[in-house]
């Protein structure tokens, strides 16, 4: 009975993945039963109009109480002054970009802070972090060194985020570094894309209907190749 069963299993991940979630041609990464009856499943969503991409840009909730009481104490350190920067026309949400096999995809995470948001306006810079939720810094300075380069001196309650510098490198495609210069090593480099130029990538989808599951191991990017290429 019990060699039945994982047959019957085994013929439903091939039959219908996903339970519908997957077409029959998609290119799976990763399928497999957890314990013997929970369906995880990883692959690569090519269509372009797939929900997914939405879900991505909307997951972020901001804890309005949260931000209102952090950007009110960093302007208070402002003496009430905070400045609008010219930032001409760069694209405001960014998303956290991801490689594998040497090309570029946008992730469906089963944990979806996995992903970086980073959002900005003429006067602040917006991420999410795991731990603390979605947190403002103010822009103290923003300045343009070429068309592709721009440095931003924050005041923000992290250490790290006082200093960030966007290196735009395919403007086509909307693909940017954001580098960290105060952080350590292993996190001073964010490949990340523009909302409104996320699906020229396919999706890597992370599908576990029951709960979360494992992350997708994705390559390390060469930032300093990248960065000289730009």
């Amino acid at each position: 009975m019990k060699f039945l069963i994982t047959v019957v299993l085994l013929l439903l991940v091939i039959i219908q993945p996903a339970n519908g979630q997957a077409k029959r041609d998609t290119a799976f990464l990763l399928r497999e039963f957890i314990d013997g009856s929970i369906y995880h499943s990883i692959y690569v969503e090519n269509d372009r109009k797939s929900p997914y991409y939405d879900n991505i840009r909307n997951y972020i909730a901001i804890d309005r109480n949260v931000y209102d009481r952090t950007f009110k104490y960093l302007k208070d350190s402002l003496s009430g002054k905070v400045k609008k920067n010219s930032l001409k026309s760069l694209d405001r949400n960014w998303y956290s970009l991801h490689q594998f096999k040497n090309k570029y995809y946008v992730y469906a995470a089963s944990e979806p802070y996995v992903n970086t948001w980073i959002g900005i306006t003429d006067s602040t810079i917006t991420l999410n972090y795991f731990d603390d939720g979605v947190v403002p810094a103010i822009i103290k300075h923003a300045k343009w060194i070429n068309a592709s380069t721009i440095h931003f001196t924050l005041i923000s309650i992290h250490e790290t985020d006082k200093i960030i510098k966007m290196h735009i490198i395919d403007a086509a495609r909307g693909i940017a570094i954001f580098e960290f210069p105060l952080s350590p090593p292993d996190k001073r480099y964010q490949l990340m894309v523009s909302a409104n130029r996320m699906q020229k990538f396919p999706v890597i989808i992370n599908y576990c209907k029951e709960g979360r599951v494992p992350e997708w191991e994705f390559d390390k990017p060469g930032f300093r190749k990248l960065l000289k290429g730009k």
